[in-house]
């Protein structure tokens, strides 16, 4: 698990933009919904190792100041998203 979590990170890293991640099927890079509340609005996972394995990577799409995108599409900007901040590594069903 720990060499998919770095190679995971690896990715990110070296990543020109957000959409090289999305289109990384493997990833399965997906928004993440809380059912009515706004602990995850904003925020998007990726599988650590794979869709059997429950551990994701969740992160946020930022803007050149840093800051995260408020209320957007993710398709519309992931070519312009070069930075991302990794909130934790977690089961965040559970």
């Amino acid at each position: 698990m720990a060499l998919s979590l770095l190679a995971r990170v690896n990715a990110l890293e070296s990543a020109v933009n957000l959409h090289e991640i999305i289109i990384q099927k493997n990833f399965h890079f997906h928004n993440l919904h809380d059912k009515g509340r706004s602990k995850f609005e904003g925020f998007h996972s990726v599988d650590v190792k794979t869709r059997k394995e429950p551990w994701r990577v969740i992160l946020q799409a930022l803007d050149e100041a840093g800051e995260p995108y408020v209320k957007c599409s993710i398709d519309e900007i992931a070519a312009h998203v070069v930075k991302v901040r990794i909130t934790e590594v977690s089961k965040h069903y559970e």
